[in-house]
């Protein structure tokens, strides 16, 4: 097994970002639950024709245009490319329509059964993900780490509680301003219904019994991937109506507060809004996908420093 490493030389970090280094995983904003044993360890599935490596995978958040998102992580500084060029094997993930993983090696991974729209649950698509994770693992052992955006983080943190790989080394899994205790723009959107929000983002509204299983089942993802770096990024810019919408720090959709609820080996705050299509509507603002500094440090997790 190959294992591509990253050493970056001169990193300098910069003033306007914060970092909370060390703290014991998760915190304690979640019932303890034991390892379920109803949870799915794969056995037998087709062989995707990739070769061993080190495989990052990018998985993108909630689209009320029910169109893709995928294409979120080629903009800006391009966080695909960074990624790839640095030896990864990097695999970009989309669920509206059919799910597809598209490799950096030519690969490409599709479930033609699968259609998914905004009333798609987000346990649907952990189960094509955890799908298509087995197919590039089923017959070799493989190191992953996963990057996800906003719901992209649930999606993957509902798989990670309900289903296993026996062949694959979990090194990181990484979030971009999730809403582990949902998000009130999503709850607001469902309930005034300008337009029509999908039953994800009932999903996503706080209090929902998807997060409320989620937070419940904490505890399977930490007995099952007790190696796993857990990296959480929170943006803090903090727009205009954020004070009227949340009661924390935030990134224009999801607070402080919901993104850091479950806990964290280590997280990094950085003034950046939740997408590049918030960035208009302030001055001076710039998304996840569009800070270099943060391209930097997800380089370095990836590595396996925590800066």
């Amino acid at each position: 097994m190959v294992v591509g490493l990253l050493a970056i030389s001169g990193f300098v970090i910069y003033s306007g970002i914060n970092v909370h280094p060390s703290i014991s995983m998760f915190g304690t904003n979640h019932n303890s639950s034991i390892l379920a044993s109803n949870l799915h360890h794969y056995s037998k599935f087709p062989k995707a024709s990739v070769t061993s490596s080190t495989y990052v995978l990018l998985v993108h958040g909630y689209n009320i245009e029910n169109t893709t998102e995928s294409d979120i992580w080629y903009q800006g500084v391009n966080m695909e490319q960074q990624i790839a060029n640095a030896g990864y094997i990097v695999g970009v993930v989309s669920y509206y329509g059919e799910f597809t993983v598209n490799y950096s090696n030519g690969y490409k991974y599709t479930n033609n059964s699968f259609d998914g729209t905004i009333d798609t649950p987000i346990e649907q698509i952990a189960a094509a993900l955890a799908d298509a994770i087995y197919s590039i693992s089923a017959n070799e052992n493989i190191t992953l780490d996963i990057i996800a955006h906003s719901m992209g983080g649930l999606v993957v943190l509902y798989m990670l509680e309900n289903y296993v790989f026996p062949n694959v080394n979990l090194q990181n899994f990484i979030t971009l301003g999730t809403p582990f205790n949902g998000s009130y723009l999503a709850k607001i959107a469902s309930f005034i219904s300008i337009k029509y929000s999908g039953y994800q983002a009932e999903e996503l509204s706080p209090g929902s019994a998807f997060l409320t299983e989620l937070q419940t089942n904490v505890d399977n993802f930490t007995s099952a991937y007790p190696n796993t770096v857990f990296e959480v990024y929170i943006g803090t810019f903090d727009p205009w109506w954020g004070g009227h919408v949340f009661n924390s720090q935030n990134d224009g959709a999801v607070s402080y507060n919901s993104a850091s609820y479950l806990g964290f080996s280590y997280v990094y705050e950085y003034p950046v809004l939740h997408c590049p299509t918030l960035d208009h509507l302030v001055d001076h603002g710039i998304s996840y996908f569009e800070d270099q500094n943060i391209v930097n440090g997800i380089l370095l997790n990836l590595s396996g420093t925590n800066y």
